[in-house]
């Protein structure tokens, strides 16, 4: 069991009269100076409990800002910074929080410098949060208010902790094996793999089916990240191989089906690249020059064939690759299974749209975003027996797009996430006569991604969020059901308000009339609060997040309506 201590502190010089009021309730109180400018009050019957409402009951005496801090045994960490009665911040951190009912808060940087004239770093705060213990935070706290929590702290003796913003050393504590401190820079997803390359240029791999890719010499999977090589700037993961670019312009592949047939890396004969993907058993490299390579089985070549110059960017996915040359024209490369590419000659298509700027795909569908905006989608329904091969204008103004469960999902650029389709249908102008008009579902978005069951929402806040879209829901005669849960079900804590057309409310709503109440509740199960995420990939079966601290979350996915809770994805000492 560790310490229990409470301390309340106001921010005045003068003297208090309703400090008084306190020694009624409170016995045996010490009030000192021990800091500039603040009246420190201490004393046993201070203690988690107690502290705080003593404290708001002040607060509403006087003018003064008042602090309260409470801790105790190692499990809970409290303070809270009111004026006039008004609580204007809190922190609240602990293992217990949930035993004890109570919900993590992370002090407001803003507030403490408006209210207290206290500069504090935040990314800083975010990392002490998280790397240290109770104590250790505790401790940094006292450091940065300048101001005693406990009667017995010196406060010009406490050593501000090792972070990557202060680099004063941390005395560690006893018996903790404490994981390698890390700052992702980028994070690049394979199918079912992950590589993240730190600020340091280390780069780490892991996941599982790797065939090979995840550089260590062996197919095994591997749940935690493990550096396999150092001066990495870029790194691209397929499914049996990946590639990466040193800080010398070197190219270095390895992978069951990487050009040197080894799962341990190597550097290959081709240089000065500006880009690279992987899709399937092909490689493609863009260089400097413009000049685009590709190397793997589609070729039938033991070396890299060239495919085309004057190519400004290349965007290659799971199923197709991409070339939009440096006057916007997009051409396609592969096998062309659906026809997707359009007409091809030698692996290669003729240009299929101008002035592109961005390219994706999803299976046989193909969705492109033009410099001005204007999102066109096109593709082969080959069972279908339909053929639409030609690029058709379906929105505007959208910088973001993706294509998922049935649906497309574009971010347009004022941060407004619009979803249209059918779910019953691929998308618009199918085989079905139903076509839903775009409908507005969240504002303030910056990015959506999607894994096999979800769609996950990044706000332009920071904040992070999901919701559920597609399951095989048993029905009443045992048989199982395709249910597409409607993205029409608006994100947030607790709402379930249904906006867009008013056609496709009804027809899903009808859809799922046999199913229980309990079961419409398609809203996210988790929020990341506190914590300001800057960018989010996918794969099939989960998504990983960077914070504004460089840490790396991850939350797995499944074909159920429980989901785990964000994790975080700590890297090991070696």
């Amino acid at each position: 069991m560790g310490a229990k201590f409470g301390s309340i502190h106001i921010l005045t010089e003068e003297d208090v009269e309703a400090i008084s009021m306190l020694k009624i309730i409170l016995k045996e109180l010490q009030i000192t100076t021990s800091s500039p400018g603040w009246i420190s009050i201490y004393g046993e019957s201070l203690q988690w409990g107690s502290t705080f409402p003593a404290a708001a009951k002040l607060s509403k005496k006087i003018q003064f800002p008042v602090l309260s801090v409470e801790y105790f045994d190692d499990e809970v960490l409290e303070i809270h910074l009111m004026q006039a009665g008004k609580r204007i911040t809190s922190l609240i951190q602990g293992a217990a929080l949930e035993e004890y009912g109570l919900r993590k808060k992370r002090l407001q940087v803003e507030k403490i410098h408006e209210v207290l004239n206290i500069s504090m770093n935040n990314k800083e705060l975010d990392w002490v949060c998280k790397e240290l213990d109770l104590w250790e935070l505790c401790d940094y706290l006292q450091f940065q208010f300048n101001l005693p929590f406990r009667t017995e702290t010196i406060v010009k003796k406490l050593a501000a902790p090792k972070t990557p913003w202060n680099t004063n050393p941390l005395t560690q504590p006893k018996g903790k094996n404490k994981e390698k401190k890390y700052e992702a820079s980028f994070l690049r997803p394979g199918s079912q793999t992950m590589a993240m390359v730190t600020t340091d240029k280390e780069l780490y791999t892991w996941g599982s089916k790797s065939y090979g890719v995840l550089g260590d010499g062996s197919i095994k999977n591997r749940t935690k990240p493990e550096k396999i090589l150092e001066h990495i700037v870029e790194v691209t993961m397929g499914s049996y191989s990946a590639y990466a670019i040193n800080d010398k312009g070197d190219l270095i592949g390895w992978g069951e089906h990487s050009p040197h047939g080894t799962s341990m890396p190597k550097i290959m004969p081709l240089h000065d690249i500006k880009e690279m993907g992987v899709r399937a058993r092909d490689a493609y490299f863009l260089l400097n020059s413009g000049k685009m390579y590709s190397y793997g089985r589609t070729w039938n070549s033991s070396d890299f064939v060239f495919l085309r110059d004057e190519v400004r960017s290349i965007h290659v996915t799971e199923y197709d690759a991409f070339a939009i040359s440096i006057t916007g024209e997009l051409f396609g490369f592969g096998q062309n299974a659906y026809g997707q590419l359009g007409k091809m000659t030698d692996g290669r298509s003729d240009c299929i749209l101008t002035n592109v700027k961005t390219v994706d795909s999803d299976g046989y569908s193909v969705h492109a975003i033009t410099d001005n905006g204007d999102l066109y989608i096109w593709r082969n329904e080959h069972k279908r027996g339909l053929s639409n091969q030609v690029p058709r204008k379906e929105f505007k103004q959208v910088v973001q797009a993706i294509q998922a469960h049935h649906f497309v999902y574009a971010v347009t650029e004022n941060g407004d996430l619009y979803a249209w389709g059918s779910s019953s249908a691929h998308i618009s102008d199918s085989y079905y006569e139903e076509r839903y008009a775009p409908a507005k579902l969240l504002e303030k978005v910056k990015k959506v991604v999607k894994t096999t069951y979800r769609i996950f929402v990044l706000y332009q806040t920071g904040e992070l969020c999901s919701f559920f879209v597609d399951h095989d829901q048993p029905g009443e005669d045992g048989y199982y059901t395709k249910k597409h849960a409607s993205p029409l079900y608006r994100l947030g804590e607790g709402s379930r308000t249904i906006t867009g057309d008013k056609a496709a409310i009804e027809l899903l709503q009808k859809s799922r009339l046999h199913m229980k109440e309990t079961e419409l509740d398609y809203i996210p199960e988790w929020h990341m609060e506190h914590i300001r995420i800057l960018d989010i990939v996918s794969t099939s079966s989960e998504i990983y997040a960077i914070d504004e601290s460089g840490i790396v979350w991850m939350v797995g996915t499944n074909a159920f309506m429980s989901m785990k809770k964000p994790v975080r994805v700590r890297v090991q000492e070696a």
